[in-house]
């Protein structure tokens, strides 16, 4: 669920492509019109090579703006609060029962009072591959997770069935 004045990553994006495509349109338009005038094919080329590196920049600096305004003030923590970062392989021959195992602790955890934020996320290259990113009111809270029956039937359930884990936990320092 995401908070209130939270965007989501997609329509930033989403937002940033269409400014992107109406600025590129315009720079076709006026290509044409340059194009007619100039006769020479080496100029053509360099007006192209000129216009294909400010198109590329452009691209860039949206992408960067969108990510900007996608973490800048939201959802963000506070010093006191506590990240995990949990980074898990399933097998092969276990990735269903890993996913349903995974969605299952999500929703449970998602309902503890200590809990600010709980996100599943699956690497675009590794289908295999899952990130889960915690946020945490304090160290208690996450002690009581642990504990949890969620937890606990989730670290039960993919015992054995993954191939790496890893968990950071991390806080804000500045």
């Amino acid at each position: 669920m995401m908070e209130p004045g939270c965007h989501s990553d997609q329509s930033l994006l989403e937002k940033s492509r269409t400014s992107v495509i109406d600025r590129k349109n315009i720079d076709v338009k006026k290509q044409k019109t340059n194009h007619q005038q100039w006769g020479s094919t080496k100029l053509k080329n360099q007006y192209h090579n000129k216009k294909t590196m400010k198109t590329t920049r452009i691209l860039l600096l949206a992408f960067i703006g969108a990510l900007s305004i996608s973490f800048s003030g939201c959802c963000k923590t506070e010093k006191g609060e506590f990240k995990i970062i949990a980074t898990l392989v399933a097998k092969e021959a276990n990735k269903d029962e890993v996913r349903n195992a995974l969605t299952a602790v999500v929703d449970g955890t998602r309902k503890e009072a200590g809990n600010i934020s709980y996100v599943l996320h699956q690497d675009t290259t590794n289908p295999l591959k899952y990130t889960i990113i915690e946020v945490w009111k304090n160290q208690e809270a996450i002690d009581l997770h642990n504990k949890s029956a969620h937890f606990l039937a989730f670290a039960g359930t993919i015992k054995d069935k993954v191939d790496s884990l890893s968990i950071d936990t991390i806080r804000e320092i500045y």
